[in-house]
C-alpha cells in the first residue's frame, strides 16, 4: 500500500498544460503560451502593450491525477491584460470544487489552497487569464501520489480579448475552456486583447500538431481598420495557417455581435459585414470551416460585461452552449446512399497495366504510411461507389497528404482521406473515401458521382451492391452534381 505524506512539494511544471515554454527564477515558475519569435513578432511591430499579453497565463492549467486532500501554492501576479484582477478555479473530476484569487493586483505575493477531499481523483487548476502568474511552493498534502494529466486532443487558438478571456471571472468559464473540454482537448491560447489578424504572427509554427485551430478576429479589424488592409491580412493569415496546419480542423468563428452603430467603423456597416469577408478570406481552403458568430450570444447587454462587446460569465456561458450546438452538427452522421460500380480496375492491379503489377494503391500504402495512415488490415484496391446525383469533397477535419512521389514514373500527387463506415445489410466496416485531387491526378478520372473507398475486405461484396457511406460533416462534404 501505497504511503500517506503530509506534504509532497512538486514544480509545477511537471503538471502544466496550455503553455508551450517554462521558465523558473528564484523559486518562482511563469509560463509561456508563445514561442519567443512569437512574442518578439509583436514587439518587432512596435506594439509593446501586446508584447506584455503574450505573458498572459489564459489558457494555461495545471492537471494532475493524485490522491491528495489539499493543495496550496504561493503566487504574484505581474499585468497580462487591461484587468487588474486575477482569478484561480479549481476542478475536481469536471466539477468546480473552488475559486479564489484577486480582485485588484497589489504586486504582492499571496497564498492560495483549496481542499480536495479524499480518495484518487483527476484536479486542474485554471489560472488566469488576465495576468502573468509566477508560482512557488506548490504542495500537495496528505497524498501517496501525482502524476501529470493530459487530454486526447490538443487545441490551437487565435484571437482576441474574447477569446484570451475577457471578462470572465472563472477562467474555466471562457468560451476557449469550455469548448477544450467538449473535445476533450488541451488548449493553447494565442489570443491577444485588442488584436486584429496579424500574419507575422504566423512566421514561426508552433512545435506541436494540433488536431483543432480556431480563429476569432474581426472585431477590432471592423473597429479599428481599414477595409481593404483587413481584407489582405485576412486572406494572408489563413492561407499561412491552413499551410502550417494542413491536418487540423480549423474553424474560423466571425465576430459575435456589438453594441455600436456603423458609423463607428470605416466600412460603414454593422460588425455582420465581418463574416463576408472572412468567408471571401477561407474560400478554397478545404480544412477551414466557417462559423458564424453573430448570433451566438443574445443582443441583450445583460450578458455582456460593458453591455456591448466583451461577455461576462452568463454570455460566455451562452457562447459555450452555441458553439457546443455548432461542433455538434460538424460531427453529426450523415448517410450517403450508393451502388457498388465497376471501376478502371487500376487501383487493385486487376487492369493488368505494367506500371503498377500489384495497383495503385499497394504502392501508395507505404507513402502514406509515413504520413501518419495506417492501412494494414484494409484492401489494397477500392470499391467504388456511385451516389449520383451526389459528388463527394473533403470536409475540413479530412486527412490532407500533399505532393506524395509514390512512383518514380509519375507526378507526385495530392490526396485526401475522409474517415467514413462502409454499411451493407446492416453489416457495418471502417472505411476511407481516398480523393486523389483532380489537378494533380494524371490520368484514371472517375465519374463525378463516384466516391472511392478503401475498406477491410467485405464478404460477398459485388457490382450492383447497394450500399450507405456514413461519415461526418467535418470529413465529408455532399454536394448536388449540379450545382
Amino acid at each position: 500500500m501505497s504511503q500517506h505524506v503530509d506534504q509532497m512539494n512538486f514544480t509545477p511544471a511537471e503538471f502544466v498544460r496550455g503553455a508551450v515554454e517554462t521558465a523558473e527564477e528564484g523559486g518562482e515558475w511563469t509560463f509561456h503560451r508563445f514561442a519567443p519569435g512569437q512574442a518578439a513578432a509583436y514587439r518587432e511591430a512596435g506594439n509593446d502593450d501586446f508584447y506584455q499579453k503574450t505573458f498572459a497565463s489564459a489558457g494555461v492549467r495545471l492537471a494532475l491525477r493524485t490522491d491528495a486532500e489539499a493543495l496550496a501554492f504561493d503566487y504574484r501576479f505581474e499585468r497580462g491584460s487591461s484587468r487588474a484582477f486575477g482569478f484561480f478555479d479549481v476542478y475536481v473530476d469536471g466539477a468546480l470544487a473552488a475559486h479564489g484569487g484577486l480582485e485588484a493586483d497589489d504586486g504582492a505575493r499571496h497564498a492560495f489552497a483549496a481542499e480536495l477531499g479524499p480518495g484518487e481523483k483527476r484536479v486542474e487548476i485554471y489560472l488566469p487569464w488576465s495576468r502573468r502568474i509566477f508560482v512557488a511552493n506548490f504542495a500537495l498534502r496528505r497524498a501517496s501520489f501525482a502524476e501529470p494529466l493530459r487530454r486526447s486532443r490538443t487545441m490551437l487558438c487565435f484571437g482576441d480579448s474574447i477569446t484570451q478571456g475577457y471578462d470572465a471571472r472563472y477562467p474555466s468559464l471562457s468560451y476557449v475552456e469550455a469548448v477544450a473540454r467538449f473535445l476533450d482537448a488541451d488548449p493553447v491560447n494565442k489570443a491577444i486583447g485588442g488584436d486584429v489578424f496579424f500574419p507575422p504572427l504566423l512566421r514561426e509554427r508552433d512545435a506541436f500538431d494540433p488536431d483543432f485551430v480556431t480563429v476569432a478576429y474581426g472585431t477590432n479589424d471592423w473597429r479599428h481598420k481599414e477595409p481593404s488592409d483587413v481584407r489582405d491580412r485576412a486572406a494572408a493569415f489563413f492561407r499561412r495557417l491552413a499551410e502550417l496546419y494542413p491536418a487540423a480542423r480549423i474553424l474560423a468563428l466571425t465576430p459575435l455581435w456589438r453594441g455600436e452603430p456603423a458609423s463607428v467603423s470605416a466600412f460603414g456597416e454593422d460588425v455582420r459585414c465581418m463574416e463576408r469577408l472572412i468567408r471571401d478570406a477561407c474560400a478554397g481552403l478545404p480544412n477551414v470551416t466557417v462559423v458564424s458568430g453573430y448570433n451566438l450570444v443574445p443582443h441583450l447587454p445583460g450578458f455582456f460585461s460593458d453591455g456591448r462587446l466583451h461577455p461576462n460569465d452568463l454570455g460566455f456561458g451562452v457562447l459555450a452552449q452555441s458553439l457546443h450546438r455548432e461542433l455538434a452538427a460538424l460531427r453529426a452522421p450523415q448517410r450517403t446512399p450508393g451502388v457498388v460500380v465497376r471501376g478502371h480496375g487500376v487501383a487493385s492491379g486487376r487492369a493488368g497495366d505494367p506500371r503498377f503489377p500489384h495497383g495503385t494503391v499497394a504502392m501508395q500504402i507505404p507513402f502514406f504510411r509515413e504520413r501518419g495512415l495506417d492501412l494494414a488490415g484494409f484492401h489494397p484496391g477500392t470499391v467504388n461507389v456511385d451516389c449520383t446525383p451526389l459528388r463527394f469533397r473533403p470536409g475540413p477535419g479530412a486527412l490532407l497528404f500533399e505532393r506524395v512521389k509514390w512512383h518514380p514514373e509519375m507526378p507526385a500527387e495530392t490526396f485526401s482521406f475522409a474517415r467514413a463506415t462502409l454499411v451493407r445489410d446492416g453489416a457495418r466496416f471502417p472505411a476511407w473515401i481516398y480523393w486523389p485531387h483532380p489537378e494533380t491526378k494524371p490520368e484514371h478520372f472517375q465519374p463525378g458521382g463516384v466516391a472511392e473507398v478503401i475498406a477491410p475486405p467485405v464478404p460477398g461484396l459485388a457490382y450492383g451492391d447497394r450500399v450507405v457511406l456514413e461519415t461526418t460533416p467535418d470529413q465529408a462534404r455532399w454536394a448536388d452534381m449540379e450545382t
